[in-house]
C-alpha cells in the first residue's frame, strides 16, 4: 500500500485553507529547552535521528514508516502509573511505532 503522505497532500491542503480563507503562516522556531517542557527530549530526537538510524539498517526504504506499535488498547493504569509501560525503545523500529 502506497503512503498517503505524499507532496500532493500537502498542495491539496493548502488549497483546502486557501479555500476556507485561512491565513498560512510560519510560526517561530521554539527554543529546545522550552519544547523539554512539554515533551520528552527522546521525542525531540526522534525527528532529527531517525531516518539516518532507518537507512543503517539493511533493506529499508527512504521513508521511516511505522510497522510495529505500542499496545493502546491496555486498560488505563494497567501499568504502574497508569499508561504505557517504560520508554520509548532503543531500537529505530520500535521508535517509529512508539512516536
Amino acid at each position: 500500500m502506497a503512503n498517503f503522505e505524499v507532496p500532493a497532500r500537502t498542495t491539496a491542503l493548502r488549497a483546502a485553507c486557501q479555500a476556507m480563507g485561512l491565513e498560512i503562516s510560519r510560526p517561530p522556531a521554539a527554543e529546545r529547552d522550552a519544547l523539554l517542557t512539554v515533551h520528552d527530549a527522546d521525542y525531540l530526537d526522534f525527528p532529527r535521528d531517525a531516518h539516518a538510524a532507518s537507512l543503517a539498517l539493511p533493506d529499508m526504504g527512504p521513508e521511516v514508516v511505522a510497522n510495529t506499535h505500542p499496545a493502546l488498547d491496555v486498560p488505563r493504569g494497567a501499568f504502574q502509573g497508569g499508561g504505557l509501560p517504560g520508554r520509548a525503545p532503543a531500537h529505530i523500529v520500535g521508535q517509529a511505532g512508539w512516536f
